[in-house]
């Protein structure tokens, strides 16, 4: 039998280790063929064989890890778990006020008896209070056997603060060294990190609820001779679908009866609306501008464009990345490996020590949790991409996490969208021609062309007007709406004394036999060429004036391909407008790859075609129709003025819309893993060599232990390179 798939939301998941727990579990099934959890949508997504198993077991796995589903109506009511609400900047604040004075007493007066005795109640309040969660998802985890970083920092600041606490409260072990800061900022920084996390995660799973927002959630059907509203989700193929002008359509279908300009920006990204008759394709999400349709459903609701945008995201963001798969078998392995070593400490000297065997194993075994507690190991990363994003930052980049910027480095081609990120995105006037510039009425006809264009509601017409009245400031602009005659995907008409005034495409100028005279000709073609839209004025059958509009070239767009070519960064462009337009906009940026009049799908083929290729892939766009494509390639990028899907869903954001700060983020990036990469050296070289030190590797040739102080000493040492070295990427250079 052919296996199925099924997604279940699960509840308390805060950190890669909850992924690698639930997936641990829910494996062990028979009849599991893959498992995949997903931090950011908060879920976990299973193929399994229906006859081996099923959903009702994958929930009792879920609840006996210590997590909640909604398909469960037993799950408990006091979650666990710490949400983004209850972890806020205030709770981060109070944490942060408590240990700073710990972190003092312990460094600079650790001998004095006060601050002793209120870094231990303030300790036990951070542990019981603000960070309770730790130590609740610790046990789960233990009890479960799937330690992970939780279980090593629970056991470890537990045993730093009883063996203080025993040297501190029984008058004969007075005079060892307390530990209170360590657990105190452990749990600080443990905490700011999973503030970081849970707001990242949040901000992924919003960008799915605004691609659904886009689909209007009522249409109207004719079903037995009435018209009847109707949910969007209840419509069937073959349904007769009304849409009013200016309404969003709400299905995929095509057009039985009427035309109009259809803004298909949200599907093409293209701000030129196209004109559809009967027989043509629309999609649900764009927006009909002039009469009413009337449409025939070709898809249902959940297999319409749109709904593949919204079923690609989700599919791409529930993709695990290479980093992420790396951290959880790491911290699958060094947990466990610690706790092993602290345990063998203690017993090896309670075995062959005699005098002093459990204060000595105890210490030893205390040594080891704290010195291998990941200090370093988590400073590694986090120090790095903070500078890095602060350096970002002040130069107009924005970074979505960490991992967008460990894998920018990885580039290898770079997707450009066309409209809105190599260009403006907006239509401006290019040029204009004036056949009768000398006629004493000129003005005047002016004026009744831009007053017959703002009647038509066509979005060049503020563009087209504002330009007219640059050029010619003196005409007045008269009212005469109410008398203009809109031809759907035509022009307009306008009827004065006698005379009949024409506004509209060329294709319908010629076909009505107006007069073009030679040399207006010769710079139509010249514009053709250029894939300018053009708008031919007329009065009766004599052509007096002819614009052109166009999309705008970023003046930095093609400074941006050479500067990428240059970082060994090959360029491809990809856009849903016309060939010739696509040709131009390439040759200009000096892009030799590109591919036209694609839809959002087509988009993201060509994207898998070359991560297929083995290409490391960033596609930059800026609207809805790129979002496909974004999800799917490795990294995606946008500039600070697009759509707020496009901002969500972009790991990258250019906040200053300067092209060029894309090769400069790369830049940043390569350096930043650089980095990364020598603080996890040093991490993992400091507890290679420490942890023997610390369970008393060094005993039969010095007669002691490691000093509790050397071994905070050496953490801190550890902590401080790490520290240093990630600072060094504030002073990099960038290439702006």
């Amino acid at each position: 039998m052919a296996f199925q798939f099924i997604t279940i939301s699960v509840k308390g998941m805060t950190c890669a280790s909850c992924v690698a727990t639930i997936e641990k579990q829910i494996k062990k099934i028979e009849g599991v063929q893959e498992v995949s959890a997903n931090l950011a949508l908060e879920n976990v997504s299973i193929s399994y064989d229906p006859d081996k198993t099923s959903p009702a077991e994958f929930v009792e796995k879920i609840l006996k890890a210590g997590y909640q589903t909604p398909l469960s109506s037993s799950q408990s009511a006091n979650s666990s778990s710490v949400t983004f609400e209850e972890m806020n900047v205030s709770k981060l604040r109070q944490v942060w006020i408590a240990a700073l004075p710990i972190l003092i007493f312990g460094i600079f007066f650790n001998n004095f008896r006060p601050g002793q005795f209120l870094s231990f109640f303030i300790t036990v309040y951070l542990m019981v209070f603000p960070a309770r969660y730790i130590y609740k998802k610790a046990w789960r985890q233990l009890k479960s056997l799937t330690p992970a970083m939780e279980s090593l920092v629970a056991i470890s600041t537990l045993a730093a603060l009883i063996f203080s606490a025993v040297i501190l409260w029984i008058p004969a072990m007075h005079g060892g060294h307390l530990w209170f800061e360590t657990p105190a900022m452990i749990i600080a920084f443990v905490m700011t990190g999973k503030f970081l996390e849970e707001r990242a995660k949040r901000q992924s799973a919003a960008s799915l609820q605004k691609l659904k927002e886009i689909q209007p959630n009522k249409a109207r059907v004719i079903r037995n001779g009435q018209e009847i509203e109707i949910e969007v989700a209840s419509a069937m193929t073959n349904d007769r679908v009304l849409v009013k002008a200016y309404e969003m359509i709400p299905v995929d279908g095509k057009i039985l009866i009427g035309s109009s300009h259809i803004d298909e920006s949200s599907i093409t990204g293209e701000s030129m609306p196209r004109f559809k008759t009967k027989g043509d394709e629309v999609y649900a999400g764009t927006r009909c501008l002039e009469g009413a349709l009337t449409l025939l459903v070709t898809r249902s609701p959940s297999e319409t464009v749109l709904a593949n945008v919204i079923a690609a995201v989700t599919r791409a963001l529930s993709t695990k990345a290479p980093a992420q798969r790396l951290a959880d078998r790491i911290a699958g392995v060094f947990v466990p490996v610690a706790l092993l070593i602290s345990l063998i400490s203690f017993a090896a000297w309670m075995f062959f020590q005699k005098e002093g065997q459990f204060a000595m194993a105890l210490t030893a075994m205390v040594n080891v949790l704290i010195i291998a507690c990941p200090c370093a190991l988590g400073l590694a990363t986090p120090t790095a991409l903070v500078a890095a994003i602060g350096k970002a930052a002040l130069n107009g980049i924005l970074f979505k996490d960490g991992k967008t910027i460990e894998k920018t480095a990885t580039t290898s081609l770079v997707a450009f969208d066309k409209t809105g990120t190599l260009t403006l995105g907006r239509p401006v006037i290019k040029d204009h021609y004036l056949d009768s510039s000398n006629h004493p009425d000129l003005l005047q006809w002016i004026a009744v062309f831009c007053a017959m264009e703002k009647a038509s509601h066509h979005p060049l017409s503020n563009y087209l007007v504002s330009y007219l009245q640059n050029i010619f400031p003196s005409f007045n602009l008269p009212f005469i709406e109410q008398q203009v005659e809109v031809i759907p995907g035509k022009g307009v008409i306008y009827k004065n004394h006698g005379q009949i005034f024409r506004l509209g495409s060329l294709q319908w100028m010629r076909s009505e036999g107006t007069d073009i005279s030679q040399d207006m000709q010769i710079i139509l073609e010249e514009w053709q060429n250029h894939a300018f839209a053009l708008v031919i004025f007329a009065i009766e059958h004599k052509a007096i004036m002819a614009l052109a509009a166009g999309d705008a070239l970023r003046t930095d767009a093609a400074d941006c391909v050479k500067l990428l070519k240059k970082q060994g960064i090959r360029s491809i462009m990809l856009t849903g407008d016309h060939k010739t337009s696509a040709k131009i906009i390439a040759e200009q940026v000096g892009i030799p790859t590109f591919y036209a009049e694609l839809l959002p799908d087509d988009k993201r083929k060509i994207i898998d075609d070359y991560m297929k290729k083995g290409e490391t892939v960033l596609m930059i766009g800026d609207g809805i129709n790129d979002a496909e494509a974004m999800a799917s390639a490795q990294i995606s990028a946008t500039l600070g003025n697009s759509t707020s899907l496009a901002l969500d869903l972009a790991g990258i954001t250019l906040t200053h819309r300067k092209l060029l700060h894309l090769p400069a983020a790369i830049q940043l990036s390569r350096t930043t893993r650089r980095i990364i990469r020598q603080n996890l050296m040093w991490a993992f070289l400091y507890n290679v060599l420490c942890i023997p030190i610390a369970a008393g590797l060094l005993y039969p040739f010095t007669g002691e232990l490691l000093n509790p102080m050397i071994a905070a000493a050496a953490m801190s040492v550890s902590s401080v390179l790490v520290v240093s070295n990630s600072l060094r990427i504030k002073k990099i250079k960038l290439a702006i």
